[in-house]
């Protein structure tokens, strides 16, 4: 009887083993269309980024000069504070939540909006691009009266090194698209509004904070877009490298 017992057991687990690992292939399945259409997208933009990128730099110059209304420095300074103050509210609360041995779905969630900042914004996007991809803003280009000359954003610039040429990707526009975040947050944990709120917040932050620096002369069109694809793809893959450790189970994307 004990054997027939152990026999059952073991048949048992080999079944929940199984089925986990399904689960997990399910999860890690890389052929997701949540990462693949925006890349793919990225990738058919990338040959006609140049074009677009001037058309909008003229369309925001005045004789071959930035001339921006007085309201985007305004964005440009205060438009960072919805990002930093989301990042800051979710460091104590994973500290808060780490120190009191709580590893609830609040935990997880808080600690996961963190990583998508030191990982997207930090690493990435500074740490890589910004310090290794050098390529001049609009207005330090030859085509708006500065010295350096346009280099499109698929090209790596050859000119002397200048720690002041770090137009790509735009550090603004990462913290507007930070808020992917609470969009995957959202939708791990079952909370629509959440998501809705941070999809929504994503895209009017990024978008403001882009059409600031546009009009400034401080970032081409392309380095919107590629902060916007960098924080796309860190929030994805981090939520999916993170998943097994949400209260949710299911698996959406």
């Amino acid at each position: 009887m004990s054997r027939s017992c152990s026999n059952s057991l073991a048949a048992s687990s080999l079944e929940c083993s199984v089925a986990e690992a399904q689960v997990c292939k399910k999860r890690l399945d890389i052929t997701s269309l949540w990462w693949i259409i925006p890349l793919a997208l990225f990738l058919v933009y990338i040959p006609l980024s140049s074009i677009i990128d001037l058309k909008i730099a003229d369309f925001f110059s005045v004789e071959g000069r930035f001339k921006a209304p007085k309201w985007t420095w305004s964005v440009y300074t205060y438009g960072l504070l919805p990002g930093q103050l989301l990042f800051l509210g979710s460091f104590f609360t994973t500290l808060y939540l780490f120190v009191h041995k709580n590893r609830s779905s609040s935990f997880f969630a808080s600690l996961y909006i963190c990583l998508v900042l030191i990982i997207g914004g930090g690493l990435v996007s500074h740490a890589v691009f910004k310090q290794f991809w050098q390529r001049p803003r609009p207005k330090q280009t030859t085509l708006f009266g500065a010295k350096y000359p346009y280099c499109p954003m698929w090209k790596l610039y050859k000119g002397k090194k200048d720690r002041n040429l770090r137009s790509l990707p735009s550090g603004h526009a990462t913290m507007g698209f930070y808020f992917f975040s609470l969009y995957f947050v959202g939708r791990r944990l079952k909370k629509k509004y959440l998501a809705l709120f941070g999809i929504g917040m994503a895209c009017f932050l990024g978008t403001l904070l882009s059409f600031a620096r546009f009009s400034q002369g401080g970032h081409f069109f392309s380095d919107s877009v590629l902060s916007l694809i960098i924080m796309w793809e860190t929030c994805y893959w981090l939520n999916r490298w993170m998943e097994n450790y949400f209260e949710c189970q299911t698996s959406y994307a």
